[in-house]
């Protein structure tokens, strides 16, 4: 099953919590546009306001323009990877929480993640259960 269909299968979800405990500006950021745009979708319908970008360079410009309040960032984009995209965002000075998305789940894989100053590190297929934790530790 791929990625989407896991996350599509989310939609039928159960609500996590009856209301967010406040609601929060969420950045996805991933190439794979269907997969942004579903988590933004769902993260909506939970009460969330959040937004899409395709590339670490569109979503540089929107992070400053946005301030979410929450990035989830996709490890292995083309050109701007993650990390890079990561470390211009946190040169801006803006207070947000940073949560790497990767389709790879090994012990390494998280750790060079969260040395490199990612808060949390989430497995593709995300759950919207994960995710939504990830969320709630925000600092809105």
């Amino acid at each position: 099953m791929t990625p989407l269909a896991h996350i599509a299968m989310a939609a039928s979800y159960e609500p996590v919590s009856e209301a967010p405990a406040s609601v929060c500006r969420v950045l996805i950021v991933d190439d794979d546009h269907n997969t942004a745009d579903t988590l933004g979708a769902l993260l909506t319908s939970e009460g969330h306001f959040a937004k899409a970008a395709y590339s670490g360079s569109s979503a540089v410009a929107l992070f400053a323009e946005f301030k979410p309040h929450v990035v989830v960032l996709h490890l292995g984009m083309p050109q701007l990877n993650g990390y890079e995209t990561l470390r211009r965002m946190k040169a801006a000075r803006t207070q947000a929480r940073f949560v790497a998305m990767s389709s790879f789940g090994g012990a390494t894989d998280r750790r060079l993640a969260l040395s490199t100053g990612f808060d949390a590190y989430l497995v593709k297929p995300l759950s919207l259960e994960a995710l939504n934790r990830e969320i709630y530790f925000a600092d809105v």
